[in-house]
């Protein structure tokens, strides 16, 4: 290294618009036609909706998803085409009232994100927040440091998504509102 400002350990996050708003009403409208939205969370993340769902599905990854993922690898210098047998999964989350998801991270993949299909009541709570990846590094720190450790909040507006490292330990504050549509999404690479 040389002399100067160095950003060691970054860890890039992409917050973004779904710019296909065609594809994003249409997928949208096959979700509440096609999706059982009052499934138990743990059944819906069982299920790929990629691999058996309507076409408007495949359109919306082959269109929206992974170009995303390419716009992060774009920015961090890998090229998404190095990666032949990529997988992309994806399930559905129907928010409902008291939703929330425990802290966790997306083991195996690459790249994990959250586009965020419907989110209209964004004063109801259900924030995402990300945890700081680098375990202990807050260790023995005065509290004037502890804003160098903080968890990040984001709450999300309808047809935004955020792109992050799969490590990351994230989880959702509870969410107070009628109802949220949200498709995590991983890249395995």
């Amino acid at each position: 290294m040389n002399k100067g400002i160095h950003s060691l350990w970054a860890n890039p996050v992409i917050i973004n618009n779904i710019n296909n708003k065609e594809i994003l009403e249409n997928f949208t409208n096959s979700i509440f036609e096609n999706s059982n939205l009052d499934k138990p969370f743990s059944e819906m993340q069982d299920t790929c909706i990629f691999e058996n769902g309507p076409e408007i599905f495949k359109q919306f990854r082959d269109k929206i998803v992974l170009p995303a993922f390419d716009e992060y690898l774009d920015l961090i210098g890998i090229d998404i085409n190095k990666f032949p047998d990529r997988k992309v999964t994806g399930w559905i989350t129907g928010a409902k009232r008291g939703y929330m998801i425990p802290p966790h991270n997306h083991s195996g993949a690459s790249l994990s994100g959250i586009f965020y299909i419907l989110n209209e009541e964004r004063d109801k709570g259900g924030e995402l927040v990300l945890q700081d990846p680098r375990n202990n590094a807050n260790r023995g720190y005065k509290k004037e440091f502890k804003f160098l450790f903080e968890d990040k909040k984001y709450m999300p507006s309808s047809g935004e998504y955020i792109i992050f490292p799969s490590y990351i330990y994230h989880y959702t504050l509870p969410f107070s509102g009628a109802l949220r549509l949200a498709m995590p999404v991983d890249l395995f690479l």
